[in-house]
């Protein structure tokens, strides 16, 4: 059953039209600018999935398996956080709008946890796991605070 079937097409559309924004079509400069972020990104996403369980599991105090489980625990921590940050980012009021200053807040601790993550060989054995689990609870904390409202953000800027 479709819902969207009980108002009529013409007055969703006006509905629509009127919710909108007046904003320009992105040119290619703007479309170019948004989307470098998105390069900072996804070098972080491959190594996190693909060489992070490696190289804790090489080490061989680490069992595959446990890296599973504190994935496992950090994404549904990850579940949680996103729809809270989403409301929060929708909510801010500042001189530099609503996405940004989340954007430029948790860039640093999101680096931060990233290259620490990488430097496990500094901690003692007994450690590694637990670095992991809490390190990664804060990267995918501070990639939600940049990833969230930067994906709406882009959703602000772009117009049908």
């Amino acid at each position: 059953m479709e819902l969207s079937g009980a108002i009529p097409n013409e007055q969703r559309t006006a509905a629509a039209a009127g919710s909108r924004r007046d904003a320009a079509p992105m040119n290619l400069l703007a479309m170019t600018s948004y989307s470098l972020p998105a390069l900072m990104l996804a070098p972080m996403a491959i190594t996190f999935y693909v060489f992070l369980p490696k190289l804790y599991s090489d080490l061989g105090t680490v069992s595959v398996q446990a890296i599973g489980i504190a994935i496992l625990i950090t994404r549904i921590f990850d579940a949680i956080t996103d729809p809270l940050i989403g409301q929060l980012s929708d909510s801010t009021k500042s001189r530099w709008g609503r996405r940004k200053p989340w954007m430029v807040y948790s860039l640093l601790p999101l680096c931060v946890c990233f290259i620490l993550l990488l430097s496990v060989r500094s901690v003692p054995a007994a450690g590694h796991l637990p670095w992991f689990l809490f390190l990664s609870l804060g990267f995918f904390l501070f990639w939600t605070m940049f990833s969230v409202p930067y994906e709406a953000w882009g959703q602000e800027l772009i117009q049908d």
